[in-house]
């Protein structure tokens, strides 16, 4: 990737009004610093940058192929195909653009764009400052971009964050959550509100379920009976304060 890149991975934590609506059916994690030091291993703020390798000639036809759509008056022969090597899913880092087009065209206007997790409290930012600086994934036959592969269940929070400390000059990762008011809140304000009320019994039911997976400091306001489990009865116990 071009030199003019500025490499950075990023670590922010911003506030975050209110706990986002966890769908009926699919799961959702909430990160705070332990889980997201046990996500992204050891190595929390390093990342070990892949340089471009040799394309293996068993993808060049079908990439080149799929890679040709986006430029559909340029010659095959004009447009640069740069392999990254892979991630541990089997996708391909793939970056490619016009050679026929000037410097200035190739050096594109700084941009960073966001990928926020449907399933958990992580938004990815990733940031370019030239055309050959932007990465697309290549797997199963089809090339697609970031954004659109973080939108997949098969692509996870944990996926995103390899990439984040695999691509040299590429990601930034964004975590975001609220516990402000649960470090010294209410027992039993699940959802951080300073009250207790039925919102935080249809959240503890979604904890019990399985459907949310709580930080620490959420699990522990949860547990309302103090029997270190958060199941139903506890559901049960606030929706008698609720009563009262």
């Amino acid at each position: 990737m071009k030199k003019g890149i500025v490499g950075l991975l990023i670590l922010m934590t911003l506030a975050f009004s209110a706990l986002p609506n966890v769908g009926a059916c699919s799961k959702y994690t909430e990160y705070d610093d332990e889980k997201l030091a046990q996500l992204a291993g050891s190595d929390l703020l390093c990342y070990s940058p892949k340089v471009e390798e040799m394309l293996p000639e068993e993808y060049r036809e079908d990439i080149l192929k799929q890679v040709s759509l986006f430029y559909p008056n340029t010659d095959l022969n004009d447009i640069i195909i740069q392999y990254y090597g892979k991630l541990s899913n089997g996708a391909l880092l793939i970056s490619h653009y016009d050679s026929t087009q000037s410097e200035d065209f190739l050096k594109a206007k700084p941009k960073t764009q966001y990928v926020s997790s449907s399933d958990s409290n992580l938004t990815f930012a990733y940031c370019f400052d030239s055309v050959d600086g932007i990465i697309d994934l290549y797997q199963n036959h089809r090339l697609t971009s970031i954004s659109e592969a973080a939108n997949t269940s098969i692509f996870t929070d944990k996926l995103l964050f390899e990439l984040a400390k695999s691509v040299k000059s590429y990601l930034v990762l964004t975590a975001s959550w609220n516990l402000d008011n649960l470090i010294d809140g209410i027992l039993g304000d699940v959802d951080g509100d300073m009250i207790i009320s039925i919102s935080d019994a249809t959240m503890v039911q979604k904890i019990a379920s399985g459907l949310f997976e709580p930080c620490r400091l959420r699990y522990q306001s949860a547990d309302i009976n103090n029997d270190g489990v958060v199941d139903i009865t506890d559901a049960t116990e606030i929706q008698k304060i609720c009563a009262e």
